[in-house]
C-alpha cells in the first residue's frame, strides 16, 4: 500500500493563494478634517477673525482701509525692490546721525575759525534766515486760507444767485455753473500743456455746448419752453438823422449847436 504525502500539497495551496485585500482607504480633504500640511482645519483661523486682528493691530477700521494699506505696502515694496524694510531703515537712521555730526563738526570749525564779532554775525545772519523761512511759510499758508476763502466766497454767491432765479430751469442750472466757472476744468488746466488744452476745449468745452443745445431742444419739444417773442427794432429807440440844413444860416446855426454840445456849454 503506497503512502500520499499531503504536506507538499497543502503548502502548495496555501502558498498560490492571493493576499487578502487591503482596506480601503478614506480620501481625506483638507474640508473634511483630513491631513492639510500638518495643520488640522480646526488650527486655522477663520477669515473674518483673521482679518478683525489685523485691522485692530494696525488702527484699520474697515476692510476697505485694509485694502488700501496692502495696495501701499505693494508699491513700497516694489519701491525698495529686495531690500529689507528693517535695513532700510537702520541705514537711514546711520546716515542722520552722520549728518548731524557733520553739521556739529562744521560748527565747530567755524567757531574756532572765526572772531567773535564774525561769529555774532553769522548767528544773526542764520536766525534772520530761519525768520524769513518761517514768515514765508506762513505767509504762504495764509494765502492759501485767504484763496479758499475767495473761492468758497465766489461759489457761494453763484449757487445763491441762480437758485433765487426761478426762470432757469433745473436742468440748466449745472451748465450755468460750468459757465461761470465753479466746478470748471477750465480753472485746473495747464494753459502751458497745448495737448491738456486742446483735450479740455474738445471734452468740455465743446461737448458742454452740444449737451446743453440739445437739452434746451428737448424742452422746446416737450413744451417745457417757448421761442421769445423779440419786438419789431429789438425794442431799442430808432435812431433819428440830424436834419439837413437848408441854407447858410441853418448851417451855422447846426454848427454852432453842435459844437456847444461838444464842449459842454448851454
Amino acid at each position: 500500500m503506497s503512502i500520499i504525502d499531503t504536506t507538499h500539497v497543502d503548502i502548495s495551496a496555501k502558498t498560490s493563494q492571493a493576499p487578502p485585500a487591503a482596506a480601503p482607504t478614506e480620501d481625506k480633504t483638507p474640508g473634511d478634517g483630513g491631513d492639510n500640511g500638518g495643520k488640522s482645519q480646526d488650527a486655522r483661523p477663520q477669515t473674518n477673525d483673521l482679518i478683525s486682528t489685523i485691522l485692530d493691530k494696525h488702527g484699520l477700521s474697515s476692510p476697505e482701509e485694509l485694502a488700501d494699506f496692502v495696495d501701499r505696502i505693494a508699491e513700497l515694496q516694489g519701491q525698495i525692490g529686495d531690500h529689507d524694510p528693517e535695513e532700510l531703515l537702520k541705514a537711514k537712521t546711520t546716515l542722520d546721525a552722520y549728518q548731524r555730526e557733520w553739521a556739529r563738526r562744521e560748527q565747530v570749525k567755524l567757531k574756532e575759525s572765526e572772531t567773535p564779532e564774525q561769529t555774532v554775525a553769522r548767528l544773526e545772519k542764520e536766525l534772520a534766515e530761519r525768520d524769513r523761512k518761517s514768515m514765508d511759510s506762513d505767509g504762504k499758508r495764509k494765502q492759501a486760507e485767504t484763496a479758499k476763502r475767495a473761492v468758497k466766497g465766489y461759489v457761494d454767491v453763484i449757487g445763491a444767485t441762480i437758485a433765487a432765479e426761478k426762470a432757469v430751469p433745473a436742468a440748466y442750472v449745472p451748465f450755468l455753473k460750468k459757465f461761470l466757472g465753479v466746478g470748471s476744468p477750465v480753472n485746473d488746466v495747464n494753459i502751458q500743456d497745448r495737448a491738456a488744452v486742446k483735450k479740455m476745449a474738445r471734452e468740455f468745452g465743446v461737448k458742454e455746448v452740444m449737451d446743453f443745445a440739445q437739452l434746451v431742444i428737448k424742452d422746446y419739444r416737450e413744451g417745457k419752453t417757448t421761442i421769445p417773442i423779440v419786438p419789431e427794432g429789438g425794442g431799442a429807440d430808432p435812431v433819428v438823422a440830424d436834419p439837413k440844413p437848408k441854407n447858410l444860416t441853418e448851417a451855422r446855426a447846426l454848427a454852432h449847436t453842435s459844437l456847444r454840445a461838444l464842449f459842454g456849454k448851454k
